[in-house]
């Protein structure tokens, strides 16, 4: 009985690769974490000395994990876990503003780009970039070199973190107009709306912790009842959801399974 512990902390997670215009496509990121004592999101990006964003930004030195440190210290850190960003030198903070966009330009293929739109993120979280190299030897001779951006939010007891993401890799133009937010009445949900180049609107509604017969509902009018739909071309796509209401609409889905049981598993393969 003393196999498995549970730390308290809760991590839930939406990936969604989303086909955009032509051959285009978008990675929605949405992530909700509760539990612990600090609560950090990482994203290196694309390999490229700089990131550029419609955000001031104030150069701080030091480490990621120490302001005062040197680049590799392990000594003196506030918590064990910090170990990984004791190496992510010149740190930028940058403002915080729930919405921005910004943009990392490959320096190993000048013609492609990674760019990445917030939606949202928990009031007092603190955004970061760093250079990231490898660990052994001088930064100058890393086979590699990230501009990282990191989130921080220290939460109130029982506070959930959230950082809602949008990315789009291209090699050519952007084929996504807008990303917005659709706020919802539950701290958990969230919904996306993408705007592509042409006019064609895409919607994904979400909620981890609703369940099958508990309804969200959506700043646009929409309602879910479940866990998620994607609206894309007037077509309806819902996983773990029971119904969705929309314009007027309501739609009802058969068989809303939420839960899995793995019964098997092929461990030569």
């Amino acid at each position: 009985g003393k196999r498995w512990y549970r730390p308290g902390v809760q991590f839930r997670r939406l990936i969604a690769l989303v086909e955009t215009e032509g051959a285009g496509v978008a990675l929605v990121d949405l992530v909700r974490v509760r539990g612990g004592s600090e609560h950090w999101r990482v994203c290196r990006g694309l390999e490229a000395e700089a990131f550029t964003a419609d955000l001031a930004g104030e150069q701080i030195g030091g480490t990621v994990a120490d302001p005062r440190g040197k680049r590799g210290q392990q000594e003196g850190l506030a918590h064990p876990d910090h170990a990984g960003l004791a190496w992510m030198d010149e740190v930028v903070r940058l403002e915080e503003r729930p919405t921005w966009k910004g943009i990392w330009v490959c320096r190993r293929r000048a013609d492609a780009w990674l760019d990445l739109h917030q939606l949202r993120a928990s009031p007092g979280t603190q955004l970061m970039s760093a250079r990231a190299t490898a660990t052994m030897g001088k930064p100058e001779e890393s086979s590699y070199l990230f501009r990282t951006l990191l989130w921080k939010h220290v939460p109130q007891p029982g506070q959930t973190t959230s950082v809602d993401l949008v990315f789009e890799p291209r090699l050519g133009p952007a084929t996504l107009a807008a990303a917005h937010s659709i706020a919802a009445d539950q701290e958990s949900a969230s919904g996306v709306e993408l705007v592509t180049t042409t006019g064609k609107t895409i919607k994904l509604y979400w909620n981890p912790e609703s369940g099958a017969e508990d309804f969200t509902r959506f700043e646009d009018g929409a309602a879910l009842q479940g866990h998620l739909v994607l609206v894309a071309d007037a077509k309806v796509t819902a996983v773990g959801a029971t119904s969705f209401q929309t314009q007027g609409r309501t739609l009802a889905f058969a068989a809303p399974v939420q839960r899995g049981k793995i019964t098997a598993v092929d461990q030569g393969a």
